[in-house]
């Protein structure tokens, strides 16, 4: 093996393991702020969801009532809803599922 080719392989297993553990983090913090007593720490995620999904109606509403906007406006909605409920349900899912186990 090249030392070119040994250097390829071990930055590529350093992305990897910066990988797995930016997602262990991520769910550590998660645990952590369940375990709080505080109501603002384990009520977080539910709020934004619910006030990105009231973002994303007052959106559409003003759409329906024929207000224009800029078109990078309902862009940024619309990736804000996506982010935030493809962050929010499957991380719930899977808290349930390691509890589980």
């Amino acid at each position: 093996m090249e030392s070119s080719d040994l250097k390829d392989v071990i930055e590529t297993g350093a992305d990897v393991a910066k990988t797995f553990s930016n997602k262990e983090q991520g769910t550590r913090r998660m645990e952590l702020d369940m375990l709080t007593d505080t109501p603002l720490s384990k009520n977080i995620r539910p709020i934004i969801a619910l006030w990105s999904m009231l973002l994303l109606t007052a959106y559409l509403i003003c759409l329906g009532f024929d207000i224009k906007f800029n078109d990078q406006i309902g862009e940024t909605v619309f990736w804000l809803v996506v982010i935030v409920m493809g962050f929010y349900f499957p991380g719930r899912t899977a808290e349930k599922w390691i509890k589980k186990r």
